[in-house]
């Protein structure tokens, strides 16, 4: 019984390991942690999300072409000059005569 529990155990630190390695993580940290509380190590590697990765690039700032500033990433109007900015992503200056 002892031995077949060894086994288990051992296949849930390699197993829990190896997801962490596909998923991102440092695989010997997440070993560690099988080795002490191997169920709960697993469902965390499964459930936890990808890290982020430092120097990624993101989506580049959108800046209004109107005025040339950055509008904040949720805006729907310009703030500095009243232009509309659409789902898509482009701005259509409405200040002048009320129509896109």
């Amino acid at each position: 019984m002892f031995r077949s529990f060894g086994l288990l155990h051992a296949a849930s630190v390699v197993l829990t390991a190896f997801i962490a390695n596909e998923r991102g993580r440092r695989w010997w940290v997440w070993a560690l942690v099988a080795a002490f509380l191997p169920v709960l190590a697993l469902i965390l590697v499964l459930v936890l999300p990808p890290p982020v990765q430092a120097g990624r690039p993101g989506p580049a700032p959108l800046h209004c072409p109107t005025c040339g500033r950055m509008p904040p990433g949720n805006a729907r109007f310009c703030p500095h000059c009243g232009s509309s900015v659409h789902p898509d992503g482009k701005i259509v200056d409405i200040s002048k005569d009320g129509n896109p």
